[in-house]
């Protein structure tokens, strides 16, 4: 399976990271090394979000907008800031390559935090639950028949209840 880059593009890069910059063939990094360069980002960020147990290439913007763009900023960062280390060269941070750096690294730790990371692709979840199972059959076989077999049912804790 393809990691996703989220719609990254080089032109997504260039109009959002680099707007005064061309990426072509004769560019530093050439426009070939950037496609590279984003889809090694987008296969750190798929590989993450492949590791929460969703799908990264199901994302997109219709029916997973904040999961999805939580992701395309942070394979979009990953990625500026290898090209912004081409430009500047690995040994010559700037300004911008340790910005780049720290969204890159933040964004990289709330994807693997347990909390943070399901806050960020809440959606991606499915229902307001998110990925917890409320729903139970209501007569004894095994698979609801109708929609009244199904309630959402919170339960009830009383003062001095044994549990």
């Amino acid at each position: 399976m393809a990691a996703s880059t989220f719609g990254v593009t080089a032109a997504l890069l260039q109009s959002d990271i680099f707007p005064h910059y061309t990426f072509s063939a004769t560019s530093h990094p050439t426009s070939t090394a950037v496609g590279t360069i984003i889809t090694r980002a987008g296969a750190v960020v798929s590989g993450l979000v492949d590791a929460r147990g969703l799908n990264a290439n199901a994302l997109d913007a219709t029916g997973e907008p904040i999961a999805y763009y939580f992701c395309q900023r942070l394979t979009l960062v990953g990625a500026a800031l290898d090209v912004a280390r081409a430009f500047t060269g690995s040994g010559a941070p700037g300004e911008l390559v340790d910005t780049l750096r720290r969204e890159w690294m933040d964004g990289l730790k709330a994807l693997r935090d347990p909390q943070m990371g399901k806050a960020m692709l809440v959606d991606a979840y499915g229902s307001a639950t998110a990925g917890r199972i409320r729903t139970h059959v209501q007569d004894t076989s095994s698979l609801p028949t109708t929609s009244t077999d199904l309630s959402i049912d919170d339960p009830e804790f009383t003062g001095g209840m044994d549990l």
